[in-house]
């Protein structure tokens, strides 16, 4: 039972064996169990199978024999299972086989293997546990790409599984199978029984059967399958019905999505004929195209997936089709229903669509006839109905795609180069590539087959017609050595040593036919193995002769010229003699003099006298160098020294050999012979020529590193040497000229990157240089020294020859090439941290950098020549920390986003090129649903690594993970869509994308792999070798023929044979594509690029149908859209059709850029756009005239339009809300109106209903009542306002920010409730209006998008839909209906833009169509050559448009015909409000003035100039008019300015009323008074005193030219004794303070203690002096009587002074002070952490200090940031710092600031320590205090409330900004906050 037993006694394993019956399973004698092991009666067999089930497959198993000592000694070559894998587990069976050779191999198949693995004694296969067919799992896994890898499905039929032992043995490990050692059946299965057999049984086949098919007997192949290995089958059922069968490997998959080497079901039953038994072909899966123009499967996808044009009504399915349904052959071309549409894919599938794609039948195709099967419920009906046409090849063609063309580096030490027996051709390596380089072309030809570094090469010493043989060999374990055939440069042979971990040396005998090997075996020892290559070349055999382990070093090696058998070596002190001598290796030592010190031996060479063929041993000598400079002669017959000479430099030349000690000699690390000279090559970077006689040197090279080896050519005319500096070049003897042949870094490359217009390369590398290189040619450029900084990261700018450059100490810096200067250096922007990566934007106007600490650091290079690159902006915590890489931030192709890894590792975020404001986040561990990694090969969380933006129009953002996967992604939603696994089998590093997306290319595991984009082939993938270490960069050059890959040793340069057809001329951008910032494009140098564009044939615009083309489509630029105005008629011609056929044919599905303007009947957004309608007065003949249409980044020049307040603040992402019902604070009042906004307030004069915004909060006010609502459902600054005419509904709209989309909310005025929510604008809206009859919404997004969309109205129930979507030429400012047609609108814009559009409504559908208007030249004429922009528009009840300008021109617009008629000069500066009622024209904007208009007259035709025109009325307000609402006869109305006031005006009365009162800009002050007011103070140098009650502003004062950074009032309860007590104190930024009297609201005093900023005021407690701080840390005490400063005192110098507390408390004797009198406590607390306590009593001059406190802090800013303590400044990157006086406890100091953790402190004067801490979830930008309670605003635009007593606090969000003052009123009922100019008042509730 140990071993198989004689064949004679095999006779009773014949026909087969029962092995559970053989062995007794049933008894466990023979056989052992280990677990849950049960024996259940099977209903379904109708007999008992075992049932093996846990959780751990390896601890639950049934093993055969009991030991696995023991062997079965089975010999059957098919081996059969009886099994069921139980529903939704795991199982493993293993099978132990032995070959014929006695080694033990393991064949072990599971579904917890995802794909095949083998090793030399291990073969794992995957098992794919397919559903039971006519299952609920089988249908709905018809047409789905699954493989059914993993668990069972729960419908599992009996399976019998037949393994052909002997073909997998002999496949995969080329073993010859012996027999069957033991089998281990592990857990979760039905195991009914085993068996072995020599025959391959058919258990379908019936006896009955069999007979008829002509088998005679049990023992041929195909015959019956015996009633005991079968299994039981019921009556009037089929052996498939109820079983499955499983042959492996006879069953080739035929699935794709499979693994190759999968055990599956077979889906059909083999046609092979009876008895032969076939071994699987491994061919490539034939597809078959029923149609001609049906695509791929990706472009049929594409087609049920895309938007829809207009169509009739949906019309709903009533039933849905039967599964498994007839087809008949009609059925192809015709359908009952003519709203079922059918479409057919590539792939034999057929798609029924029942009006939408929710139903589909897929139909397959045999894959033997390449004829579709019908699906049908009789299983007799085989007939197949359609005839299919061959698909395209399904794997990725051609084959190779690449191939090398150019290498850039060398190994410099760690490989040497040696000739060919041609004198033009060196050789050397690179990587693992071996290159040959003929030296008068450069051209380079490539030994490519090595896995790891090529550590050695060498050449048989060519003679007569001999084959000149090349050996290399490579790093790594197993010693590999391949033989080649230099001339053909193909592999000979490959020699494996199982002992050796790697080869250093090799060395080739004069014939060739011994090759002799030095390098380590597994114990580090030196390895010598001596081959015999003679019979590679003849049949590929190598044999080894001889091998010796040695402890010396060998540093050479070389084979003697005259005998074979006989080798010389040298290394640290030892030179060696070896010789091959009955299969054994000898050596034996050369005595070395010890009278002198002659060093470490480093080369040896045999003399060259004359031709080698002549020589004997007896005339052979021997020559070797030393590192001391000796060149020892040695005997070769006798192995003794026989001369020694000393060789020096020309300047040290001594022939005296007793004085050579004196000097230095060379320190030499090679030497070779000739018949003429001796050529030598030195540290010193010399390589010399001596005479024979060694006398003096008489050519010498100098070189920039040590000369590491040199080689003679045969005809000695050129020496060739390679240096550790990295090149490699020849000296020509004759002339004495030397050049250079190849340069290359000599460390790690770091990064790469290209300048595709001049085609070069630039590399960084850690040997502190940064070269640039010709692509072509190979040679270097220039060569850029950073001797103290190392760079990491390297760009090339898009357009100009620069390139910016990150370095390992946290320094930028741009560098001009060609002139080789430095344009702009940043050394501090990264703080010291690493610059992972470096980055510019497609336009070249922004240059990002990200470093190793997460900081992102913005640069402006849109004048980067002149001006530099200064920064813009530095984010920190921004991106993900640690070492990413290079290619962890992208770019997309447009440059507008960037893409990069953060801010944490398992997030990517998308931000604004030109802000680096974030647009969107992608979570990938939680947003990105993946399958779940069973084997645990990788971590549940999987990490981005890598990111890549793909070109337009796909539009993906590409993520390669650290589990191997690469991630396609929507770039615009985040939403994933495909998911392609182990792309690679070590970490994927980087990806590349062709500019038409048809291939990717990808770098791990050392290999470039080329895959089909869609990833939709058979072999979708081709992959190449050739690296040795891991690529760090992927480039496609701009004409797409050449790939560049860039490791960390070479660079290597590919043909690109993927492109089948003409290539694209190198046009290094598309300037339509590239989106500008602003900035005007550099024409000179696009000039070329434009005019490649022009002259290429691309058919756009055509209004015939193209015709079919046989062959691909020709590559084109991005295709460029036109608009053509044409009679006065804005069409459009677009070459979208052309791009988007070639798209279809490259499979890729077609898209319609955002960007990109609509055509007509086209669908953008998936709604109907059509941009053209006929006009009124057509002309034929008219010449077309064509522009560009480019969205322009620039924010327009005019008021009217919007542009958000610059808020870098987001919304904190973890609040703390309390409960309903225990809230601290309930907001009050929002005080103040929102001045940036544009057209933000809107009124009913009927209802008396008035709504405005103040930041993001909109706010409601019955007039009547003065009841107010507040709503706060926006996030960010709202722009715009507009409400239905029925007054019921109310629209609001902000704009983005971030992660924060841009919005429309729906309010329900009465109720306050926000409605529904609209989604649909990339940034801000500026405009929006309801049409007449409340039916639809229109809303414009602002400048940098350029487009309108129009909504259906909310109805109460459904939410609003969006019906129609464009995009225009330029921006728009208002847009306003028409009031007699509610179909018809009009917008206006910049450059004289006015845009009339009419809604046509098709069923359903919604079509926009357009016209524009023509502007008369008098307008521009009156402008002064001002460009004219519309800014406002109002239609008059007689349909007349009224539309006004930025110069104050209005001009008139007949709508019948679209024509302006009339225009007059209405105002004096832009208008931006407009209405006009009965025959009224209202105007207002910039003038801040109101003005009314008479109408009468205004469609005379002889009023050309508005001279009939009279101005009614004329009101001004204080601040430009940005909105307005006014009641039907323009008698009364409201108006809001960008002072942040809302007026009321009434023209009957001639009066304004101010309705809101608030601050323009920020607010910079709080304080309260006892007597119900409170004054706030801002930066536009106003200061405002305010009711507590009513919340209206009762007085202003204001200094123009100023900010008022502090204000305080004077303490009402103190003793009146000097002036006033209610007084009101305002610190400035020029250092003076005012002070004010509130009862004659006068000025009373101007002081000016301070030179700098005053930052901190307070009133001392008798009201007598003013205690002042200012910016530069000086504290002035000033009295009041007099005005003069009593003390100034500096021991917070060098700090700004935050702020000043007094303390009503009195001093005793107890106190620490410990004086009689009674003065008051004062402290101040500076930015830098320091509160200086004082006693204080000014007006007996005491000022004391009492204590002095400092709190500590670390030393880098909150987002990790390193502090620059040295600068002054660098307070302002840290929270600031407060301390006040506790409201009731007289002992205790409250302190909130930066330190160590987040907290308040509480500092007890008398312990003189911190007595509490209280933890805050935020850094306090500001507090305040009132009894026990304590205030924190925060920078996350929080207030926090917090219990000083208990720790707790509540969260309150309201604010749009970080939240700078807060301020309890004196009782303790109210709070205010304020956040920009917004003002919040709330009721405190509790305290």
């Amino acid at each position: 039972m140990n071993g198989p037993q004689n064949p004679n006694r095999l006779l009773w394993q014949h026909p087969f064996v029962n092995v559970f019956k053989q062995f007794k399973v049933e008894n466990w004698k023979k056989a052992s169990k280990e677990g849950d092991v049960t024996s259940v009666m099977d209903k379904h067999l109708k007999c008992t199978v075992f049932k093996i089930q846990g959780s751990i497959p390896a601890g639950n198993f049934i093993q055969l024999p009991r030991t696995s000592t023991q062997s079965l000694g089975l010999t059957g070559r098919f081996l059969y299972f009886m099994f069921k894998p139980l529903p939704a587990k795991y199982f493993v069976i293993h099978v132990d086989t032995v070959s014929e050779d006695g080694l033990v191999v393991r064949i072990s198949f599971s579904n917890l293997f995802k794909e095949f693995k083998s090793t030399s004694t291990w073969l794992q296969f995957p098992f794919a546990c397919q559903p039971a067919k006519g299952s609920v799992e089988h249908c709905a896994a018809v047409g789905a790409k699954t493989n059914f890898m993993g668990p069972a499905p729960v419908a599992q039929k009996w399976t019998t599984l037949v393994l052909d032992l002997h073909y997998i043995l002999s496949m995969y490990i080329n073993r010859k199978f012996s027999h069957l050692k033991n089998i281990r059946i592990c857990a979760n299965v039905l195991i009914k029984n085993c068996f072995t057999s020599d025959i391959s049984y058919d258990p379908r086949i019936s006896i009955i059967q069999a007979r008829k098919m002509g088998i005679t007997s049990v023992d041929e192949n195909s015959a019956p399958m015996p009633r005991e290995m079968n299994f039981f089958v019921p009556k009037n059922k089929e052996w498939d019905d109820c079983y499955d069968i499983v042959r492996f490997p006879l069953d080739s998959p035929a699935d794709p999505s499979l693994p190759f080497d999968s055990i599956r079901r077979k889906t059909k039953r083999s046609n092979a004929a009876p008895g032969v038994i076939s071994s699987p072909e491994r061919k490539e899966t034939k597809n078959y195209d029923i149609t001609k123009d049906t695509g791929s499967y990706h472009d049929n996808l594409a087609v049920a997936t895309r938007v829809r044009r207009t169509r009739d009504k949906v019309k709903v399915a009533s039933e849905l089709p039967t599964v498994g349904l007839s087809m008949l052959e009609t059925s192809n071309t015709s359908c009952s229903d003519p709203n079922i549409t059918m479409v057919e894919s590539a792939k034999g599938d057929i798609h029924v669509f029942a009006d939408k794609p929710d139903i589909v039948v897929h139909r397959h195709y045999s894959s033997s006839t390449g004829k579709p099967s019908v699906a049908s419920t009789d299983l007799k009906l085989m007939k197949t109905t359609f005839e299919g046409k061959a698909n395209q090849s399904s794997s990725l063609q051609p084959d190779p795609i690449l191939k090398l063309r150019r290498v850039i580096g060398f190994g410099g030490q760690s490989s040497s180069f040696i000739t060919s027996h041609r004198n033009d051709i060196i050789v050397y390596a690179c990587n693992s590539v071996v290159v040959a380089m003929e030296t008068a072309t450069g051209h380079q030809h490539f030994f490519i087959g090595h896995t790891e570094s090529v550590t050695a090469i060498a050449f048989n010493q060519m003679h007569g017609a001999a084959p000149c043989i090349l050996a290399s060999a490579q790093s790594g374990a197993g010693g590999i050595v391949r033989i080649w055939r230099f001339e053909s440069q193909k592999c000979a042979a490959v020699i494996r040593s199982q002992h050796a971990t790697k080869m250093n040396l090799l060395s080739f005998s004069r014939s060739g036919a011994i090759l002799v090997g030095v390098g380590r075996d597994g114990h580090g020892k030196n390895l010598i193995i001596v081959w015999d290559t003679s019979g590679a070349l003849r049949h590929g055999s190598v044999t080894v002769i001889a091998k010796a382990h040695s402890d010396v070093e060998i540093h050479r090696i070389e084979v003697c010229p005259v005998d074979d058998t006989r080798m010389v070596s040298c290394g640290r002190d030892n030179l060696r003699f070896w010789r091959v001598r009955s299969n054994q290796l000898r050596s034996c030592p050369v005595a070395v003099p010890t009278d002198r010190k002659i060093g470490e031996f480093s080369d040896v060479t045999f003399a060259r006298a004359g031709n080698c063929s002549e020589l004997v041993e007896e005339e052979t000598s021997v020559f070797t160098c030393t590192k001391a400079g000796y060149i020892v002669e040695v005997d070769f017959h006798k192995v003794t020294i026989t001369s020694i000479h000393r060789l020096f430099p020309s300047n040290n030349t001594s022939t005296d050999d007793s004085t050579m000690i004196d000097f230095t000699g060379l320190s030499l690390n090679t030497v070779r012979f000739t018949d003429s000279y001796v050529a030598t090559g030195s540290d010193d970077g010399f390589l010399r020529l001596w005479p024979l006689d060694l006398s003096s040197a008489f050519i010498e090279a100098e070189h920039e590193g040590s000369v590491s080896d040199i080689d003679i050519t045969p005809d000695g005319v050129k020496v060739l040497a390679s240096t550790t500096a990295g090149t490699i070049g020849y000296l020509d003897v004759a002339t004495r000229k030397y050049s250079t042949l190849m340069r290359s870094h000599t460390s790690v490359i770091r990064d790469t990157c290209i300048d595709g217009l001049r085609r070069t390369i630039s590399t960084c590398s850690d040997d502190h240089t940064i070269r640039v290189w010709d692509i072509d040619t190979l040679r270097q450029f220039y060569d850029f020294a950073t001797v103290d900084e190392t760079p990491t990261a390297l760009a090339c700018h898009p357009l100009l020859e620069i390139f910016a450059c990150g370095f390992e100490t946290g320094t930028v810096r741009v560098f001009h090439v060609s002139s080789t200067s430095v344009l702009s250096e940043h050394p501090q922007v990264h703080s010291g941290s690493k610059v992972a990566a470096i980055v510019f934007t497609a336009s070249g106007e922004r240059l990002i950098s990200a470093c190793e600490k997460g900081t992102l650091a913005l640069f402006d290079t849109s004048d980067i020549e002149k001006a530099g690159a200064p920064m813009i902006r530095i984010l920190t915590k921004t991106a993900a920390r640690g070492a990413y890489g290079p290619r962890s931030i992208a770019t997309s192709h447009d440059g507008r986003w960037v893409a990069y890894i953060g801010p944490n590792e398992f997030t990517i975020s998308i931000a604004s090129s030109a802000t680096l404001n974030q647009v969107m986040r992608i979570d990938v561990s939680t947003g990105v649903k993946l399958d779940p990694d069973i084997l645990g090969q990788r971590s549940k969380i999987d990490p981005p690594l890598r990111v890549l933006f793909s070109p337009p129009p796909v539009n993906h953002l590409l993520v390669v993970t650290k589990g191997n996967r690469l991630l396609k992604l929507d770039s615009k939603t985040g939403s994933l869509i495909s998911v392609t696994e182990n792309i690679h089998r070590g970490n994927t590093n980087v990806v590349c994308v062709t500019d038409d997306c048809s291939h990717l290319v990808s770098a791990g595991d050392k290999l470039i792999k080329v895959w089909d984009y869609k990833m939709s082939k058979d072999l979708d993938h081709q992959a190449f070798i050739g690296h040795s270490s891991p690529v760090h960069r992927i480039m496609f050059t701009p004409d797409r023929l050449s790939l560049i890959t860039a490791s960390e040793g070479a660079i290597f340069i590919w043909d690109f044979l993927g492109n089948s057809h003409t290539p694209i001329a190198p046009v290094t951008m598309d300037t339509t594509h590239v989106i500008g910032l602003g900035r005007s494009v550099k024409e000179g140098l696009l000039m070329s690029a434009r005019k490649s564009e022009d002259e290429m044939c691309v058919c756009g615009g055509s209004e015939e149908e193209p015709e079919p083309r046989e062959s691909p489509p020709a590559p084109t630029a991005p295709t460029r859209e036109k608009v053509t105005h044409k009679n006065g008629i804005l069409s459009q011609k677009n070459e979208r059709n052309t791009m988007t056929q070639q798209n279809e044919d490259a499979g890729i599905p077609s898209s319609i850029d955002r960007d990109a303007a609509p055509t007509e009947d086209e669908e953008v957004d998936g709604v109907p756009v059509k941009r053209a309608w006929g006009s009124l007065r057509s002309t034929s003949g008219a010449v077309e005239e064509e522009e560009e249409v480019l969205i322009s980044c620039d924010p327009p020049s005019v008021v009217s339009h919007f542009v958000p307040t610059t808020n870098y603040t987001q919304l904190a992402s973890r609040t703390y809300t309390a409960p309903s019902g225990e809230e601290g604070l309930k907001l009050k009042a929002v005080v103040g109106y929102n001045g940036n906004g544009r057209h933000n307030l809107c009124w009913n004069p009927y209802t008396g209903t008035l709504a405005y915004s103040c930041g993001n909060v909109v706010v409601i006010e019955i007039l009547q009542t003065s009841e107010k609502q507040y709503l706060l459902e926006h996030e960010e600054e709202i722009s715009c306002l507009a409400i239905q005419h029925d007054g019921e509904i109310l629209a609001s709209a902000s704009g983005s920010n971030g992660l924060v989309q841009s919005i429309i909310c729906l309010w329900d005025i009465n109720t306050g409730v926000c409605r529904a929510k609209l989604k649909h604008h990339e940034y801000s809206v500026v405009s929006m209006a309801y049409s007449r009859d409340d039916r639809f919404l229109v809303t414009v997004g602002d400048y940098q998008e350029n487009s309108l969309a129009v909504w259906s109205a909310f109805d109460g129930e459904s939410p609003p839909m969006l019906l129609a979507s464009t995009k225009t030429n330029h921006s728009i400012n208002q847009v306003t209906w028409d009031p007699s047609n509610p179909n018809e609108f009009v917008t206006v814009g910049s450059s004289s833009s006015l845009l009339f559009w009419m809604l046509e409504e098709v069923g359903e559908q919604v079509k926009l169509h357009l016209h524009e208007g023509e502007v008369p030249d008098a307008i521009e004429k009156d402008g002064n050559k001002k460009k004219i922009h519309f800014t406002a528009a109002c239609f008059n009840e007689d349909r007349t448009l009224y539309a006004g300008t930025n110069i104050g021109v209005v001009t008139a617009w007949d709508t019948t015909t679209n024509e302006c008629f009339l225009h007059w000069r209405a105002d004096s500066a832009e208008i931006v409000v407009m209405q006009a009622r009965a025959w009224r024209l209202l105007v207002a904007g910039v003038s801040r003035s109101a003005r009314i208009w008479s109408l009468a007259g205004s469609k005379d035709p002889t009023n050309e100039s508005g001279g009939m025109f009279v101005l009614e009325h004329e009101l001004s307000v204080h601040g430009e008019i940005i909105s307005g609402s006014f009641d039907e006869s323009l008698d009364i109305g409201i108006v809001g300015t960008t002072s942040s006031t809302v007026w009321y005006m009434d023209w009957n009365e001639r009066s304004t009323i101010k309705l809101v009162s608030g601050h323009k800009d920020k607010i910079n002050g709080i304080s309260f008074d006892n007597n119900g007011h409170f004054a706030t103070c801002s930066e536009d140098g106003v200061v405002q005193l305010w009711s507590e009650h009513t919340l209206e502003m009762a007085a202003q004062f204001q200094v123009l030219g100023q900010s008022c950074t502090s204000v305080v009032f004077s303490h009402s309860s103190a003793t009146q004794t000097v002036g006033p007590p209610n007084m009101v104190a305002a610190g400035y930024s020029d250092g003076t303070i005012r002070v004010f009297d509130i009862d004659k609201l006068i000025l009373k005093l101007k002081l000016q203690p301070h030179p700098t900023v005053v930052t901190s005021l307070q009133f001392s407690s008798d009201n007598n002096t003013l205690l002042s701080g200012a910016s530069d840390g000086t504290i002035a005490v000033t009295s009041l009587a007099t005005g003069v400063t009593l003390r100034v005192l500096r021991d917070h110098k060098g700090a700004p002074i935050n702020n000043i507390s007094v303390s009503a408390r009195e001093l005793t004797k107890n106190s620490p002070s410990g004086e009689n009198h009674s003065p008051r406590l004062s402290l101040f607390c500076s930015a830098d952490r320091r509160v200086s306590v004082w006693d204080t009593e000014w007006q007996h001059d005491v000022c004391n200090m009492i204590d002095w406190l400092t709190f500590p802090a670390p030393c880098f800013a909150p987002d990790g940031t390193k502090l620059n303590l040295d600068d002054k400044n660098h307070h302002k990157f840290v929270p600031p710092s407060f301390c006040k006086f506790h409201p009731t406890d007289p002992d205790l100091l409250v302190y909130c600031g930066y330190g160590l953790t987040k907290s308040l402190q509480l500092y007890s004067l008398a312990k003189r320590k911190v007595v509490k801490t209280i933890p805050l979830p935020n850094w306090a930008d500001c507090f305040d205090l009132h009894g026990q309670l304590c205030v924190v605003g925060t920078s996350s635009r929080l207030v926090e409330l917090v219990d000083v007593t208990h720790g707790t606090f509540q969260d309150y969000v309201g604010h749009g900004r970080d939240v700078t003052q807060a301020a309890f009123s004196p009782s303790g009922k109210l709070l205010l906050t304020a956040s920009g100019g917004e003002l919040f008042v709330w009721d405190v509730c509790v305290g």
